[in-house]
């Protein structure tokens, strides 16, 4: 098995690898999300704007308001 493993490796075209201390560390930087953490009232008022909430609708013109949607949730209060 050792040989089958050797033969492999012998017979792979280009450079050999580097030992990893050599290697150029080009690593991706992690992805930062800011966590917030909300009190209970603060949850609270989300969920009774996104239930209850209402903005001028556009489409139907002066005087009429609409429910809003989840995006709009989102965008008001930065939650993803």
């Amino acid at each position: 098995m050792r040989t089958e493993l050797d033969a492999r490796q012998k017979s792979k075209p280009g450079p050999k690898p580097k030992p990893l201390a050599e290697r150029a560390n080009n690593f991706r930087m992690p992805v930062k999300r800011a966590i917030k953490t909300r009190s209970r009232e603060e949850k609270l008022a989300v969920l009774r704007y996104w239930r209850h909430g209402l903005i001028p609708d556009e489409k139907k013109g002066v005087g009429f308001e609409r429910q809003v949607t989840l995006r709009e949730v989102a965008f008001r209060y930065k939650v993803s």
